[in-house]
């Protein structure tokens, strides 16, 4: 019966079972397995040591389904093998192999994989030859099975196995559920290996045709693939899974909802007002459930896509920061801080959040710096001391331990260091040379840096700048600049930080300005990519550029594109050419006379290309 007494009568028979587990055939233990892990029932201690006891006596008498079993009805109940019976298992696959079914190699890499428990190279070499001869055997759960299984592990397949296995399952397709699709693409992906153009022509399809029955999990595990693996964004299946994800974006849970919006990020893929707003309700309601990556990932995925965190967001990622505190790693600790610090929430900006935001984030920010000063300075990598130094300094931080334990880092990896992490270490050095609270902090540190790396990471800035393109909005502004009769040279760099300026205005400067900015005028035409997206607040990188500017002795006067772009379709009505000029001309000498001679009479010359909102947004260049 059912209930209490069905219970009742199953503790009784498993007491009996492990009575009489002396007198057990191979068979019968590992049926008694299979039904509890059926069943979903962890047999108690004294029955397991018996059930295994009496295993490990039999082990020449299991055949390849009672291995495939066992090892099923371990994972299933999310318990590890004693040892001797593990060994004598993995012995035996090894042997049996020639008689193992596409099923009991799915099983068995399965619940390797789902253990954590690494298939040895002689197994692996045994599933490869024996998943080779009997691939037009496998169905569409054996296929996906062993194809996970090694990419949990992450255990590159014999090449032959992969190609065989891909190729049957191209053949039956039409057999793959959600969660087929999902486990393959993510086992893809987590290997680096790139699908087959006709597994993932099949895949896609198949995934298409099955969008309204796909689960929250599956379908991150696919975005997450496809972003993962550079597939194209803009296919059609990823439009069908967004949609699906709004549908069921209330039934994430707090990972779901990271790796989507890290997925998105990643892609590129700009969500929706609509499933922006979900994913934000979500994650805040979800905030007390998320582990170290997954606020890894959602503050990065949100940086990334120039989105803010919100007050409500941050208040709840608060404690819970705190509770996982010693399960970040190192790269997860130098991701959060950079989104933080990305989202420009410098000095200033948490002077003017209200008071439990402010809290929130400087609680967040002292957790994370505890524990980077944890971690040995040996330990960090190249780019984690670059990035979480680019941090500190646009962040404004005045923890004089830190600074010196990443200065400490620089000095100890710089040779190793690539072009991103040479590049914010040029604007760590600019900031030390810039802010005497900053050099005083550093100590001698700083000559040292200095000494091992300011001439190697001036020339990777300069390089990475070197490939800039003026953009559409740039060109324009330049021209009605010209219009208006002011001399200024494009793409001026400064000497003494690397800097380029978009318009650097030298000489006309009024007499009060020249004083306070002796170094002239820089114009900065700022895109999209400069910005928060909704607060046009400035980025961290922006920040840190115009902070620089500034402390160099610049006047920097920003130019920001939702500006410029009034005048070509001001409140939605149609505007002439001619107006646009006189608007555009009006606006920069507004801008600029505080400042800058400008001249009384605008110089006449042939009327710039007047570009769309769309184009000139589509064209615009990162700095």
């Amino acid at each position: 019966g059912g209930g209490a007494n069905g219970k009742e009568a199953f503790r009784a028979l498993a007491a009996r079972a492990a009575e009489l587990a002396g007198d057990f055939v191979s068979q019968g233990v590992v049926n008694v397995l299979w039904s509890f892990a059926t069943l979903g029932i962890v047999p108690d201690k004294t029955l397991l040591v018996a059930m295994q006891k009496r295993s490990v006596d039999l082990l020449e008498d299991f055949e390849s389904q009672n291995i495939g079993n066992t090892l099923w009805a371990f994972a299933t109940l999310a318990l590890s093998p004693e040892a001797d019976l593990l060994k004598g298992l993995l012995d035996r696959a090894i042997k049996r192999m020639a008689t193992f079914k596409p099923q009991e190699i799915g099983n068995t890499t399965w619940a390797l994989a789902t253990l954590g428990i690494q298939i040895p190279p002689d197994l692996q070499r045994a599933i490869a030859q024996r998943s080779c001869q009997c691939a037009s055997d496998f169905n569409a759960q054996n296929i996906a099975n062993t194809i996970w299984g090694f990419g949990v592990l992450c255990i590159e397949p014999d090449p032959d196995m992969l190609r065989d296995l891909s190729g049957a399952a191209v053949r039956i397709i039409t057999d793959f559920g959600c969660q087929n699709i999902s486990n393959t693409l993510y086992a893809l992906a987590n290997l680096k290996i790139q699908p087959s153009d006709s597994l993932l022509k099949a895949l896609t399809q198949q995934a298409c045709s099955k969008e309204a029955e796909f689960k929250p999990q599956e379908l991150a595990n696919i975005l997450w693939a496809w972003a993962t693996l550079g597939l194209d964004s803009s296919s059609r299946l990823m439009q069908v899974l967004e949609a699906r994800a709004l549908l069921l974006i209330y039934d994430f849970n707090s990972h779901d909802v990271a790796i989507t919006t890290w997925s998105m990020a990643t892609m590129k893929r700009q969500p929706t007002e609509e499933m922006l707003t979900a994913l934000s309700k979500r994650a805040i309601s979800e905030a007390k459930t998320f582990k170290a990556q997954d606020v890894s990932n959602l503050m990065w995925g949100l940086a990334t896509l120039s989105l803010e965190a919100s007050s409500d967001l941050l208040c709840g990622l608060e404690a819970r920061v705190a509770e996982v505190a010693d399960s970040f790693i190192t790269q997860h600790l130098a991701n959060t801080m950079w989104s933080i610090a990305q989202m420009g929430i410098d000095k200033a900006v948490r002077n003017e959040l209200e008071p439990a935001h402010a809290k929130a984030v400087a609680s967040v920010i002292s957790t994370l710096s505890q524990q980077v000063l944890r971690r040995a300075t040996r330990d960090l990598l190249p780019d984690q001391c670059a990035i979480l130094a680019w941090s500190f300094v646009v962040l404004e931080l005045e923890d004089e331990a830190l600074l010196v334990h990443l200065l400490e880092g620089l000095s100890m990896h710089i040779k190793e260091m690539d072009e991103s992490g040479l590049r914010q270490t040029h604007q760590l050095l600019l900031s030390l040379s810039l802010d005497p609270r900053l050099k005083q902090l550093a100590g001698p540190l700083v000559e040292t840096l200095v000494e091992s790396a300011g001439a190697e990471s001036r020339a990777a800035f300069e390089r990475a700048h070197s490939h800039l393109v003026n953009s559409k909005i740039q060109s324009d502004v330049a021209t009605h600049l010209k219009m208006l009769g002011l001399s200024f040279q494009e793409e001026a760099i400064d000497s003494s930080s690397g800097y380029t300026m978009d318009m650097f205005v030298e000489n006309d400067l009024l007499p009060e300005a020249a004083q306070k900015y002796p170094k002239g005028c820089a114009v900065e035409v700022d895109g999209p990519f400069h910005f928060l997206e909704k607060s046009h607040r400035p980025l961290g990188h922006t920040l840190l550029k115009r902070r620089h500017m500034l402390a160099i002795g610049f006047l920097v006067v920003p130019v920001p594109y939702w500006d410029w772009d009034e005048f070509t379709c001001a409140g939605g009505k149609h505007v002439t050419e001619e107006q646009q000029i006189q608007g555009k001309q009006a606006y920069l000498r507004q801008l600029l006379s505080q400042w800058v001679q400008v001249p009384e009479q605008p110089t006449t010359l042939s009327a710039p290309t007047i570009q769309s909102e769309e184009e000139a947004l589509g064209s615009e260049k990162k700095h």
